[in-house]
């Protein structure tokens, strides 16, 4: 598999091992092979509050119409001047953070060209479970 087409799963990883260790600082017992059935949505045998606590840690429940308005912008390669001002946005840091950042987390934007992400002739387009995410949101 290429470098470009592991670092979504990377990305999910890292933030699985960073949820699990967030749970454990707090006391959680749920193990990381629970957390990252959790992530994937599938039921887990544990005490409800832990379950729940890491499940509100992993991911929002609902894509907001701001990010549901840029995965329909990168159906084609879309610079970052664009999806900023379709999310309304003029400060970068925020912008990568709040909305930029979650969406290439979750595997449904990726970079054109991952080696260079702050390259200027950097783009994103929308991935297969981009196209899965806006369906199901539509």
């Amino acid at each position: 598999m290429s470098r470009a087409g592991q670092a979504p799963k990377l990305r999910r990883e890292n933030r699985i091992r960073s949820v699990h260790a967030s749970l454990a600082i707090e006391n959680n017992t749920l193990s990381l092979d629970q957390v990252t059935a959790v992530f994937s949505g599938k039921r887990v045998l544990g005490p409800a509050r832990e379950i729940r606590k890491a499940g509100k840690k992993g991911t929002k429940s609902a894509l907001s119409q701001h990010q549901v308005a840029i995965l329909r912008q990168c159906r084609t390669e879309t610079a970052i001047g664009e999806l900023m001002a379709i999310a309304e946005r003029r400060d970068r840091t925020k912008f990568r953070n709040q909305i930029r950042k979650p969406l290439l987390d979750a595997g449904w934007v990726e970079m054109t060209l991952p080696d260079k992400p702050n390259s200027r002739l950097q783009k994103f387009r929308l991935t297969k479970a981009g196209q899965s995410a806006l369906s199901s949101s539509a």
